[in-house]
């Protein structure tokens, strides 16, 4: 479930990034940002398994894309996430 929510996202991501952000210097920079998540976020999965049901886990995990890629689409430029 959660790859089915993730991966449309994923795939939305560098157009977006290429006609919103500018190029291919912001796309590069939020793959990169995916990836060392994901290296990080790796080990870190099997806690929130053990301490919840996998259904809970997953509906958490989808909740977080949903929320990240809202927030990345309404951001105007990458190298400034925080600007007004």
């Amino acid at each position: 479930m959660f790859l089915a929510a993730n991966a449309p996202l994923t795939a939305l991501l560098v157009p977006f990034g290429m006609t919103v952000w500018g190029g291919e210097g912001s796309v590069g920079l939020v793959m990169s940002a995916l990836g060392v998540g994901f290296l990080l976020g790796a080990p870190a999965g099997p806690a929130p398994a053990e301490l919840t049901s996998p259904r809970t886990t997953a509906y958490a995990a989808c909740a977080v894309t949903v929320a990240a890629a809202e927030y990345a689409a309404s951001t105007p430029s990458v190298h400034q996430p925080f600007a007004p």
